[in-house]
């Protein structure tokens, strides 16, 4: 490999993550399979390169998939490189996506891989196996949707953002109106 080649690998090297989903799961991955994760996706940028690599994370490949655990590659800009989870982030600058707390978890992320070479993050997000919504975003729902509450209402009971609150009316809306189609295909 040449130096222009391993500086560029560098920064792809100091961002890649892995995600690791909602440890209550049995049958989730752990902190283990993580770093195990890491490693071998390290080592597959190294021996075939990003350019050959990026793509195998993306496209979902089985090596690179276990349970709720898959490769996210960021530049230091928040720029996504490969994600293993959903492709349409390629290419997207993502340093402003929040979670349902309203936490700029990538900003974060990148700022924490600028600083250090290996670190955790809590943060949530949607199981990418199950599509469980965290449990937040579900009483959130119930509050602004069921019990037909204000939205800035949900958002000062909860302490949370008004924008959270919609986020969190999206997103749950989208997941029962799948399982409203499997449903009804199932029948």
């Amino acid at each position: 490999m040449n130096i222009r080649k391993s500086k560029s690998l560098i920064p792809a090297l100091a961002a890649m993550l892995v995600f690791v989903g909602a440890a209550a799961a049995s049958d989730g991955a752990n902190k283990d399979d993580a770093v195990a994760m890491v490693k071998k996706a390290v080592a597959t940028i190294k021996g075939e390169g990003p350019e050959k690599a990026y793509p195998e994370f993306t496209n979902k490949d089985a090596k690179f998939i276990d349970r709720d655990l898959y490769v996210v590659v960021y530049q230091l800009d928040g720029k996504v490189l490969a994600h293993g989870s959903n492709p349409k982030f390629v290419g997207k600058d993502m340093s402003d996506a929040q979670d349902v707390d309203g936490k700029f978890y990538v900003k974060e992320r990148v700022e924490l891989a600028g600083k250090q070479s290996s670190f955790w993050q809590d943060y949530k997000f949607v199981n990418p196996v199950d599509k469980k919504v965290e449990p937040k975003q579900f009483q959130i729902f119930d509050c602004y949707v069921r019990k037909e509450w204000p939205a800035q209402k949900v958002a000062d009971q909860l302490r949370v953002k008004v924008g959270q609150v919609y986020l969190a009316r999206h997103r749950i809306a989208a997941l029962l109106k799948k399982e409203i189609k499997a449903l009804e295909k199932n029948f």
